[in-house]
């Protein structure tokens, strides 16, 4: 099992990364189109794809990239501006 330690730790990388990017991007994501964050997330899959995977530097940052853009797509959906499909509101 994964320790509260292990999750707030990528956590606060998430976060480092979209302290980051906040002063050119700022909130952006919350309001862009929902398949602009759905193409971003692949592109970063792609990304991590071509990394040096025996250089933590190049593949744990796209990694990061990858999970904050899922949590833009979750937070998305489950606020409503992400879509309307009718099977996810229950």
């Amino acid at each position: 099992m994964v320790s509260k330690v292990e999750i707030e730790k990528f956590c606060e990388a998430m976060n480092n990364k979209m302290k980051r990017n906040q002063p050119v991007k700022g909130d952006s994501w919350k309001t862009c189109s929902i398949l602009y964050l759905w193409d971003r997330l692949f592109e970063e899959i792609m990304e991590l794809n071509m990394a040096d995977k025996s250089c933590f530097t190049d593949f744990g940052e796209e990694l990061v990239d990858i999970a904050n853009f899922a949590m833009m797509i979750w937070n998305r959906y489950n606020d409503g501006t992400g879509g309307n499909c009718e099977k996810d509101r229950g």
